[in-house]
């Protein structure tokens, strides 16, 4: 009867256990500056949080010339084989452009993300390299295909 009872105990300890062993995440938050460069220069702050390892969400506020651009994504984190510090990203996310310039419009963007997000083994360092192209939905701009992004972040 003791083993029955010891068992029963057990088994659902070691489930949580390995479930928390699952979900452990390179970070739980990271602030820094993002670079965008492509069709024009953006650079920025950005905030990142992980709600597990593979769901997160970013802010960025990015400048340019005469230019600021609000930034809100959704990211999907996947993991590398025996990389525990490296991950692919997939994402969408939307864009807010205001303008400094007489009479132009502000702007709002669809962008997909697609990219690779890494935390450097033994610091607080997280980088990562995104395609992320401009898909225009109203105001004046065009679409741009050609932006890339290099987060560089704390992370805690």
């Amino acid at each position: 009867m003791r083993s029955r009872l010891l068992i029963f105990f057990l088994i659902p300890l070691f489930s949580l256990t390995a479930a928390a062993q699952q979900d452990t995440r390179m970070y739980r938050n990271a602030v820094g500056g993002r670079i965008e460069f492509g069709f024009g220069s953006w650079v920025g702050v950005s905030w990142k949080h992980l709600y597990t390892r593979h769901h997160a969400t970013e802010v960025a506020v990015l400048f340019g010339n005469l230019t600021r651009v609000y930034d809100l994504a959704y990211h999907f984190n996947g993991n590398f084989p025996h990389s525990p510090n490296l991950q692919w990203v997939l994402g969408v996310g939307a864009a807010y452009a205001t303008y400094k310039y007489f009479d132009t419009p502000e702007d709002f963007f669809l962008r997909p993300i697609i990219g690779i997000d890494a935390r450097l083994k033994g610091t607080a360092i997280n980088m990562g390299f995104d395609w992320r192209p401009l898909l225009h939905v109203s105001g004046e701009a065009a679409s741009t295909r050609t932006r890339f992004s290099v987060p560089i972040r704390l992370a805690f």
